[in-house]
């Protein structure tokens, strides 16, 4: 289940600790989804909203996005549209793509980064930021750039 009390607490970034609390972040328990799908053969994917992390499974006729944080219940794009604008953050149907294995691990240390930074925990954040530039390197040097 999502962790609404201690949102930002370190262990909801870590999924051996989320496997153990039974809760997390937006990110990681969809995390645990997706990978679960996969090795079941379901085809779902991440979907970065900006302040929220999705899941999207496309059927024959739809789309239908998952939020785990809230206990799996199923949106619509008009739904994410509407979460948005009560965000007051303007809705760009970019929003809901679908996004590498890459992306996700890139914004699941982002917010393990703003942790540490808040906490003024220059040891862990600075690994963080090494891990973060690693992932860079590694992106550019498969793209090529």
């Amino acid at each position: 289940r999502g962790n609404t009390k201690e949102h930002g607490n370190p262990e909801n970034s870590y999924l051996n600790r989320v496997f153990d609390l039974k809760r997390g972040l937006p990110i990681t328990l969809a995390t645990v989804f997706l990978l679960t799908a996969r090795r079941v053969g379901v085809a779902v994917e991440g979907v970065g909203m900006p302040q929220h992390f999705l899941l999207k499974y496309r059927g024959a006729s739809h789309e239908v996005f998952i939020d785990v944080f809230r206990s799996g219940i199923l949106l619509t794009a008009q739904d994410c549209a509407r979460r948005l604008a009560e965000a007051q953050i303007e809705f760009h149907a970019d929003h809901l793509r679908a996004v590498s294995d890459r992306e996700i691990l890139a914004r699941a240390l982002g917010n393990l980064l703003r942790v540490y930074l808040n906490a003024e925990d220059t040891r862990r954040s600075d690994r963080i930021t090494a891990m973060l530039k690693l992932l860079q390197q590694s992106a550019a040097s498969q793209t090529g750039a």
